[in-house]
């Protein structure tokens, strides 16, 4: 019974990690064709993305499994796009800040996953305000 339990927990994670990675394709469809980010919040995906970057890699340190974190992986990368097509149709403005915003948060991501071991203890305190930080960032 314990092993068919496991299964099932085991399953339904990845039925949301899929689901998860399939609820921004809608938005991310309707901005390829519009070619507008119009009406949307650049800082609300920075932040997400921010919040969910930690999310991940905070997890990722810790070696927890992957079906602990894969949830946030996929609304990451659904972000990442967003964030990339704001690059693409958004206000120049906005496309020479992200000039020098997204090589930054490449090369910390980078260096996180290189030496995790060296970051934990910054991860552990930013992923005990990940959840106030990602709600922050929805308003």
């Amino acid at each position: 019974m314990a092993n068919q339990s496991k299964a099932a927990a085991n399953w339904l994670s990845w039925v949301v990690i899929g689901g998860s990675a399939l609820s921004k394709v809608p938005q991310i469809v309707k901005i390829a064709r519009s070619g507008s980010v119009h009406g949307l919040s650049p800082s609300m995906f920075f932040l997400e993305t921010f919040w969910q970057t930690v999310t991940v890699l905070y997890h990722k340190s810790q070696q927890f499994p992957f079906v602990s974190y894969g949830e946030n992986l996929s609304f990451l990368i659904a972000n990442l796009v967003v964030l990339f097509q704001f690059v693409q149709f958004g206000p120049r403005s906005f496309t020479s800040w992200s000039r020098i915003l997204l090589p930054v948060y490449s090369a910390a991501v980078a260096a996180v996953l290189a030496n995790p071991r060296g970051f934990a203890q910054i991860l552990t305190i930013l992923q005990t305000v990940a959840i106030p930080g990602y709600q922050i960032s929805r308003f």
